[in-house]
This record gives structure tokens, sequence and C-alpha cells, in this order.
């Protein structure tokens, strides 16, 4: 990661440019390993059977699917 800079821009107030020394850049191939590292807590904790909660996703989206036991509770 040499040569990486970015600004913040906060409250209509923008800093000056420094330079990133971590972390990783879309522009990565390892992105979307990271990403998968990065949601997984989220994945774990939001997919419940018991609850009828489960969690779909491809690649970055992310749905959950929450049903119940009776049609009419579905809506």
């Amino acid at each position: 990661m040499n040569g990486k800079s970015t600004t913040l821009i906060l409250e209509d107030e923008e800093t000056e440019s420094f330079s990133v020394t971590a972390g990783d850049f879309q522009d990565s191939p390892c992105s979307p390993i990271f990403f998968l590292f990065y949601i997984a807590e989220f994945y774990d904790l939001c997919d419940v059977p018991a609850l009828n909660v489960s969690v779909i996703s491809f690649v970055d989206d992310t749905q959950l699917l929450a049903f119940g036991n009776i049609e009419k509770s579905n809506y």
C-alpha cells in the first residue's frame, strides 16, 4: 500500500490529504475475501433457524429473510 492517500469530509469541511498506511482498497483482489471475514459474525448472529430468520447473500448483497408459521403473520 504505497502511495495511497485520502481526505475526510466532515460537516462540509475537508481535511488536508494524508497518507494511508493500513487497510485495503477496493481495487485489491483481496477485498472480497476480507469482506467475508468482516461480515461473517453478522451472518452468524442473524441466521437463527429457531426464530425463523435466515441470511441470504451473494457477493456483497445481503438480505434477511424472516417468516412465521402462520400465513397471515408473514405480511
